[in-house]
């Protein structure tokens, strides 16, 4: 079960109020992007690993830091139906929504209905 994840765009925006930044665990926090502060980050060791736009869809991104800790953060901080996984040293998304699992890519955009672009090949 995931607990104090903030899963979309709305969930961070309530959780950050007013304020442009808040420190979520250790070398981890949560932003306001852009100069009308409507992108809103999961920042991880200076990498923005989740990005919620405000439309409902989010940018996962590792910047080639393919961690433990970057998938557990990355897991906590994206919806249930969605879940990052490694299996033989590569790392899978798995959407229950779209009943679809692919490989995953840095800039890939979880779609708010569940299907993903920028993706790698499908896992069969």
């Amino acid at each position: 079960m995931k607990s104090q994840g903030v899963y979309n765009w709305s969930g961070a925006n309530r959780r950050l109020g007013k304020r442009w930044s808040v420190k979520l665990y250790y070398e981890t926090r949560l932003l306001r992007r852009e100069l009308d502060g409507q992108t809103i980050a999961v920042q991880h060791h200076f990498t923005d690993i989740v990005t919620y736009l405000p439309g409902g869809d989010m940018v996962l991104n590792t910047n080639g830091w393919r961690s433990v800790t970057t998938k557990a953060r990355l897991n906590t901080h994206t919806p249930a139906w969605l879940r990052i996984y490694q299996r033989d040293w590569v790392w899978y998304v798995t959407s229950v929504y779209a009943g679809l699992t692919v490989e995953y890519r840095d800039g890939m955009i979880v779609h708010k209905d569940g299907t993903m672009s920028g993706a790698g090949p499908v896992k069969k």
